[in-house]
């Protein structure tokens, strides 16, 4: 190979922040920045956490699991709903025509 991307060591280099170099007397920060905004818990309004998002906790978790399973929670729709294919009528004890 031809030593590109080699320091005199047998180290590489990488294209990488932490590999950066620092001038003298500046500090390299390591603050996180947010993606997102911070929101609000949607069961009790407390600021969200991270292990639980986008609850506070899991218990607000559970809270919400349980009110989506008890049908509380409903996502409005027709009765009959019309992205079904419509699969054709066959006659009972019948096997479909195979070539």
């Amino acid at each position: 190979m031809s030593g590109f991307g080699k320091k005199p060591g047998g180290e590489q280099t990488g294209g990488t922040a932490a590999s950066l170099p620092v001038k003298s007397g500046e500090k390299q920060s390591a603050a996180l920045v947010p993606l997102r905004p911070r929101r609000k818990c949607p069961i009790c309004g407390k600021k969200a956490a991270q292990a639980a998002y986008p609850f506070c906790s899991i218990r607000c978790a559970n809270i919400d699991l349980d009110r989506w399973l008890s049908g509380r929670y409903r996502i409005a729709g027709s009765a009959d709903d019309d992205d079904a294919p419509a699969i054709p009528d066959s006659p009972a004890g019948s096997a479909p025509d195979i070539d």
